[in-house]
């Protein structure tokens, strides 16, 4: 289960390499693929409550709430010690700002956020 998201990012537009990661869709699928009975419900409730954090958290660093005509927000596993951590990234429709948000620092994005 993902911890809080604590770290939000605003980084130039990305233009290309998010077929590489998968949407929220896809990983919401494949977390409930992996796991069968009751921990795939519950993996999938503790990825939604770390989603709406995200959100909230994209919207204290300036993004308007827009996700565009076809939402895609993407789900980035960066590897750790001793579980994958996440985070979420996307880019608004309306003017290509990607934000980042993630459990961990990502230190090479922070000159970029101020």
């Amino acid at each position: 289960m993902p911890d809080k998201p604590k770290f939000a990012y605003v980084a130039n537009p990305m233009d290309f390499g998010w077929s590489g990661f998968p949407s929220v869709t896809e990983y919401l699928k494949k977390l409930l693929d992996e796991r069968d009975g009751s921990g795939g419900v519950n993996a999938v409730r503790s990825f939604l409550a770390f989603y709406d954090e995200a959100l909230e958290l994209g919207l204290s660093i300036g993004w308007d709430a827009d996700l565009g005509s076809s939402p895609d927000v993407r789900v980035v596993l960066l590897p750790d010690a001793y579980l994958p951590r996440l985070a979420l990234v996307w880019q608004p429709e309306s003017n290509g700002t990607t934000f980042v948000v993630s459990e961990v620092p990502m230190p090479w994005l922070e000159a970029r956020s101020g």
